[in-house]
C-alpha cells in the first residue's frame, strides 16, 4: 500500500511541474513583449522613457521640445516653412489716397541723378497693368521729370488722361487740367492767382502748379503732389508735398494768410479729382 501511495504522489508532482513550466513561460513572454515596447529618448541631453501601447504615438514635451514615436523611434518630421506674404502694393481703386500711397513709392524709389536732383528710378513700378519704365537720370533724355511722378502717380491709381507723350512740361499738364474735356473725366481745376482763399479747397493727392509765367513755356515750372495740408480760418499754416526731380522727396511750405511762402516759382493752381 505504501508503494502505490509513493507512485501516486510522484504522479501528482509531476502533473503539477508539466502545468507549472507552460505556465511560466507564458509570463516570461509577456515580461519580454512589455520590455520590447519601452523606448529610451534623449530630449534636451536628459532621459526619459515613453511607453507605447499597441503602437499609439506618445509625445513627450520638455523645454519646448516635442518627441513624437510611432512603433520604432524614428527623427521627427521638420514642420514645413511657411512662405511670408507679398507686400501688398497700393491699390489702383482711383481715389486721392490711392495717388498719395503710389506717388509715396515712387519719390522713395528715387536716387539722385543729373544736376543732383532726385530724377533717376532704376527700379520700374507696376500695379501690373501700368508701369513707371526705368530712368537712368544721366542725361536730359534720362531724366524723371517733375510731372513723371504726378503723371504715373495718377495712372497707377486707376485715373486715365495723363500721359508722359503729351504732358511732360509742367504747363502742358496745367492746360489739360483746365480743359474742358478733362473736367469731363472728373478733373477739377482750382486757380489759384485771383483768390487766394481758394486754397481752402485743395485737398492731399491734388498736384500743385508752379510757373514764373502762366501758360508759358519758359523752364521756370515745377510741380509736386500734396502729401498734407493744414490751415487754420486765418490762412495760416503748411503745405507739404511730394516731389520728384528735386534735390528733395518731400517739402513743407509755409502759408500766411493764405499765401504760399517759398516756393521755387509762383503757384498758379491745383489740379485734383473728384
Amino acid at each position: 500500500m505504501v508503494k502505490i501511495a509513493m507512485k501516486r504522489s510522484y504522479l501528482i508532482l509531476f502533473l503539477l511541474f508539466l502545468w507549472l513550466v507552460p505556465l511560466k513561460l507564458t509570463i516570461a513572454q509577456q515580461d519580454s513583449g512589455e520590455a520590447s515596447h519601452n523606448t529610451t529618448v534623449s530630449v534636451d541631453n536628459q532621459t526619459q522613457t515613453s511607453v507605447q501601447i499597441q503602437n499609439q504615438p506618445t509625445q513627450i514635451r520638455k523645454s519646448n521640445t516635442v518627441v513624437t514615436q510611432v512603433g520604432n523611434p524614428t527623427a521627427p518630421k521638420p514642420t514645413p516653412e511657411v512662405s511670408p506674404s507679398p507686400l501688398t502694393s497700393p491699390k489702383n481703386n482711383g481715389d486721392l489716397a490711392s495717388i498719395l500711397e503710389w506717388d509715396e513709392k515712387i519719390v522713395d524709389s528715387l536716387n539722385a541723378g543729373i544736376w543732383g536732383y532726385l530724377n533717376k528710378l532704376l527700379a520700374e513700378i507696376t500695379n501690373g497693368s501700368y508701369t513707371t519704365g526705368t530712368w537712368a537720370g544721366t542725361n536730359e533724355g534720362s531724366v524723371y521729370w517733375c510731372t513723371y511722378s504726378v503723371i504715373d502717380s495718377y495712372n497707377l491709381a486707376g485715373f486715365s488722361g495723363l500721359s508722359k507723350n503729351q504732358h511732360a512740361a509742367v504747363v502742358n499738364m496745367a492746360i489739360f487740367w483746365k480743359n474742358q474735356a478733362a473736367a469731363s473725366q472728373g478733373y477739377t481745376y482750382i486757380n489759384y492767382i485771383g483768390d487766394k482763399t481758394t486754397l481752402q479747397s485743395v485737398k492731399p493727392g491734388y498736384s500743385i502748379f508752379m510757373e514764373n509765367t502762366p501758360d508759358v513755356h519758359t523752364g521756370n515750372e515745377h510741380v509736386g503732389i500734396i502729401k498734407d495740408i493744414s490751415t487754420d480760418n486765418l490762412g495760416n499754416g503748411t503745405i507739404t508735398t511730394y516731389e520728384s526731380n528735386s534735390t528733395k522727396p518731400t517739402r513743407t511750405y509755409n502759408v500766411v494768410e493764405w499765401h504760399i511762402q517759398n516756393t521755387v516759382f509762383p503757384v498758379i493752381g491745383f489740379g485734383g479729382h473728384s
